[in-house]
């Protein structure tokens, strides 16, 4: 091969792994909230879990599964994701109750908010009350 061609073969090998590397950093990740945990702008990992689903919810980026661990998770307003397209997972009904134990700080779009067109959500395993 000349060298016009290797440059080539080269830029083209660079571009592939590139773009893997692109893809790999867009996956989605697991952010956790636990009653243990603490809210910061860098919360959500095993050994850091959020505090709120709120605070999960704003670190979150599209695509991302927010595992909400056992207990009771009392919110202060709306949990509303905006134009992410998130999951939102309990560790069971019975487990993980979420609730808003004062319903008039929502509006009326509820505890959970999507609003957002072109977005996808999913709730599961976990009980909703308030």
């Amino acid at each position: 091969m000349n060298s016009a061609g290797t440059r080539s073969a080269t830029i083209a090998l660079v571009m592939v792994l590139g773009s893997l590397i692109g893809a790999s950093s867009a996956l989605a990740d697991d952010l956790r909230v636990e009653t243990t945990g603490t809210d910061s702008v860098v919360c959500g990992s095993i050994g850091d879990p959020c505090e709120t689903i709120a605070q999960a919810t704003t670190n979150a980026v599209s695509g991302d599964r927010i595992l909400i661990g056992s207990g009771t998770f009392t919110q202060t307003a709306s949990i509303s994701p905006g134009a992410k397209s998130l999951e939102y997972e309990g560790a069971g009904a019975s487990n993980t109750i979420v609730t808003g134990n004062n319903a008039t700080n929502f509006p009326a779009s509820g505890l959970f908010s999507f609003r957002s067109a072109g977005t996808t959500m999913a709730v599961r395993d976990l009980q909703v009350t308030g």
